[in-house]
């Protein structure tokens, strides 16, 4: 269902925020507007309520990280379902993070 194209710590100086975040939903995927931007408004949402401790770990491991994630399903997705997924997407992150900074 999602996919992370791309997680990557940079340099303090290009990047301002502590974690940014880029949602893309391909019109591919789902072709009707209202569709997209619920699927959009849905993952910013679960980002927003667990954006806080993926948060916290790239400050304690410094530096700045960049997060793309990308919808892969033809339908819209259902919230708790969804949640979970990116609950385990920001444990994988942090996990790349902590193999990376050793």
């Amino acid at each position: 269902m999602l996919k992370l194209l791309y997680a990557y710590p940079f340099p303090e100086s290009l990047v301002n925020a502590t974690v940014s975040f880029a949602v893309i939903v391909p019109k591919k995927i789902l072709p009707r507007a209202s569709d997209r931007n619920r699927t959009k408004r849905i993952l910013r949402e679960i980002i927003r309520l667990h954006k806080a401790s993926l948060v916290s770990f790239v400050q304690e491991k410094g530096g700045r990280l960049v997060i793309c994630i990308k919808w892969e399903q033809p339908v819209v997705p259902v919230f708790a379902q969804t949640e979970s997924l990116v609950v385990e997407l920001f444990q994988k992150v942090s996990v790349y993070i902590s193999k990376k900074r050793r």
